[in-house]
Order: structure tokens, then sequence, then C-alpha cells
């Protein structure tokens, strides 16, 4: 919600693009949508659902067909559905049957394109009437996943050559090739605020990460974020302490549509502190010891350092007494 309470409306980047092409006008009664720049891939089914306080929600829907001008191309499946942008996401090795069709007088050419068609088998295009149909046949694999098969009309009348282009994308669920836990250098500091961030490879559709210390599960700092291509990276930011001193560090990553393929990288943490020291008394109580003059008392200073400490130095009402070298046993 807005300041004032005006709701902020929302769209899939990935349906409408940036620029926000559908917009749910409630100025006018009844309250309607609008798709600007009506394109092939707006074409389904759309549902308006309204809840209500006090009765039960009500929904209707409404199935949109887009109708291809002559001579445009349209890609669809066996069904009849149409496929344009990114389709799927299919199983790695299923088989992906697509056809291209269009209309026009006379009958237009069909050509492929792209690079899923260098990686897929096409038929020869057949007329009938004035209808023009050709096939093409992927198998979704690493190899064909977030790549572009286009078709295109050809008129031979036309010096042109091509008229009109179409293009879909196919997606595969696919797991992590590779998970890699990168620090920022080989030890942390004890209190200071440390990043550390895991790089995925390889996974689709964008994969799931968990950060685990010791045990125990850690939120990420920031959302995850897409560098290049098939590479994800997650960022954690922690504050280790002493204790964190050889804990383990993991970053789990899988796919969110094959949970049980799950890669992960671990590194044990090497934490820097400075050290911490305390003295013990033997025949004494607490911080102090009674003692008969001429006996003997025993202080144990216990250390907690990382590094080692390489001397320790021991005072009697602020004047040195003694220096113990090399670094004791601790």
């Amino acid at each position: 919600m807005r300041a004032g309470g005006r709701p902020q409306q929302w769209g899939d980047e990935e349906a409408w693009g940036v620029e926000q092409r559908a917009w749910f006008d409630t100025s006018t009664t009844p309250a309607h949508l609008l798709v600007r720049d009506v394109g092939g891939r707006d074409e389904g089914n759309y549902r308006c659902k309204v809840h209500f306080k006090a009765s039960p929600s009500w929904t209707q829907s409404v199935t949109l067909n887009i109708k291809d001008p002559p001579g445009f191309p349209r890609i669809q499946d066996e069904s009849g559905r149409r496929l344009e942008g990114p389709i799927g996401p299919y199983e790695d090795g299923s088989t992906v049957r697509m056809m291209c069709l269009s209309s026009g007088e006379p009958p237009p050419g069909l050509v492929w394109g792209g690079r899923g068609s260098v990686l897929g088998s096409g038929t020869s295009v057949e007329h009938q009437g004035s209808l023009s149909t050709t096939w093409m046949v992927v198998i979704a694999s690493r190899a064909t996943a977030h790549t572009t098969i286009t078709c295109s009309t050809t008129n031979h009348s036309i010096s042109s050559g091509l008229m009109n282009t179409v293009s879909t994308t196919i997606t595969v669920n696919l797991p992590p090739l590779e998970v890699r836990l990168e620090a920022p250098g080989e030890w942390v500091s004890g209190g200071q605020q440390t990043t550390f961030r895991c790089r995925v490879v390889g996974a689709s559709p964008e994969p799931q990460v968990q950060w685990w210390l010791a045990g125990r599960q850690l939120a990420a700092t920031t959302p995850l974020t897409t560098v290049a291509g098939n590479v994800s990276v997650s960022t954690v930011k922690l504050t280790p302490e002493p204790g964190d001193h050889g804990a383990p560090l993991v970053c789990k990553a899988f796919s969110p549509n094959l949970p049980g393929t799950v890669l992960h990288d671990q590194l044990t943490l090497a934490v820097h502190f400075v050290p911490v020291a305390t003295i013990s008394i033997s025949g004494g109580g607490g911080g102090e010891a009674g003692v008969r003059e001429g006996g003997s008392v025993t202080f144990t200073c216990h250390l907690k350092a990382n590094p080692r400490v390489y001397n320790v130095t021991w005072f009697h009402n602020a004047s040195v007494r003694d220096v113990d070298s090399p670094s004791p046993t601790l």
C-alpha cells in the first residue's frame, strides 16, 4: 500500500515487460483491465478474482484469442496452444513438437531459424489451399535450454524475401552443475562484518539457495541475482565471534522444480580474534587467595586466542614479574 491508503499496482515484468503494458483501471464502473500493444503471447485465459469481507469470493474468467493478420506466422503445439515467448519449463530429455503455420494468397513459404532450429529437426513446408504448415521437433536438454527458435514467412514475389517473424524460447528444468562458496580471504576478524558469496552455475529456473552455519540456517542478506546467463549469486553477511572458529559454513542450492538434486559447498571458518585471558588461583576462591607467609600459591593464566599468542607477561602491582616465551600451552 502507498501512503494515504492508495494501492500500488504490480505486474509481472516477464509477462508485461518493464513498460507494464497492462493496467487495472478502477476509475470506471465496472473496473476493467487494459492491455496495450496486444501480441500473440498475450493470448490465453484471464481470470478475475474478487475477495469480500463478509461473503464468498467471486471469480470470472475469459479467454482471449489473437487473430493473426494474413501472412503472419503462428507457432503452436499439437493441441493448438500458441507458443510464443518463453515456453515450458520442460523436463530434461522430453520431446517438444511445434508447428508453424501461416495463410495467404499465394500461400507463403515458411522457414525455421534461430539457434534452437540448428539443434532440432524441421519438416518440409506443406501447402493446403491458402494454408502453409511445417513442424519442428526439439529435445529439451541443457544444450537447448534458453535457445530461441524463430519461424518466418517468405514470399518469393517480394524481393525483400523475409516478411514476418515470430519466436519462442525453450526453458528446461535443470539442476545446478556447480556450487562454489567464495570467502574474502583465508580468515576473518572476529566482531567485524564479513561478506560471503555463493555462486551457482547451471540451474534452471533460478535456483533456491540456503545458507547454514554450524547446523543453523541463516537468511541471505540480499536477493538472489543473475550475473551472467545461467550463473546466480547469493550473498550473506556475518559478524563472526570467537566461538564460530572452526564452524562449518555451508551453501546449498537446488532447482525449485527438482528439490531432490541438491549441490553444496562449504568452508571451515577461521576466525582471528584478540586474546581473551582469565586467571585462576590454586588454594583460593574467586579472584583472591589466602596463604601463610612462606607458603606457595599457583596462578594459572587461561588463554583463548587465534592466532596463538607468542608470549605471556605477568605483572605484580603494575610491575613486570615474568615473561614466558615461547608461547605456553593454550
